[in-house]
């Protein structure tokens, strides 16, 4: 494998699928939680909660991650979620991250409400600062606003 890097190789371990994950299946799951993960975040799981209850849960391709080693590394409000909805819901698993990527997972930048108004139209409009302002987003960050 000439021109191959280490980490492409490491991959090879790896599975994902696309899977109906039931409340069951996402409170196995718990037991599986990596010691010391970071706190679950209340209002995401809320809001998880009530996009599962009425239909309107997107699945985005972030994944339910589950290390070499089996413990659940990735997406704990997701699991959260579906079990407190009592309803199953689409997701993405993968299984065999490497050990390491728990470090990395998450550490690049969030999206702002400039980004937002940028993949879904407002933001060429003259008018997006006073409309961002008048729905109570936070910074704008945009290059000239």
């Amino acid at each position: 494998m000439t021109g191959t890097s280490a980490a492409a190789r490491e991959l090879a371990g790896e599975t994902a699928e696309f899977v109906y994950a039931t409340p069951e299946d996402a409170s196995s799951w718990r037991a599986l939680n990596v010691e010391r993960n970071r706190n679950v975040k209340k209002s995401r799981i809320n809001g998880y909660v009530c996009d599962i209850r009425t239909d309107n849960w997107i699945l985005t391709g972030e994944a339910i991650k589950l290390d070499v080693n089996g413990r659940l590394i990735d997406g704990q409000n997701r699991r959260h979620a579906i079990v407190a909805a009592g309803e199953g819901a689409r997701a993405l698993l993968v299984r065999g991250a490497s050990r390491d990527s728990l470090v990395i997972l998450d550490s690049v930048s969030a999206r702002r409400t400039w980004d937002f108004l940028v993949a879904t139209g407002p933001a060429d409009r003259s008018d997006a600062k006073p409309l961002v302002r008048s729905r109570g987003f936070g910074p704008i960050d945009s290059p000239g606003m």
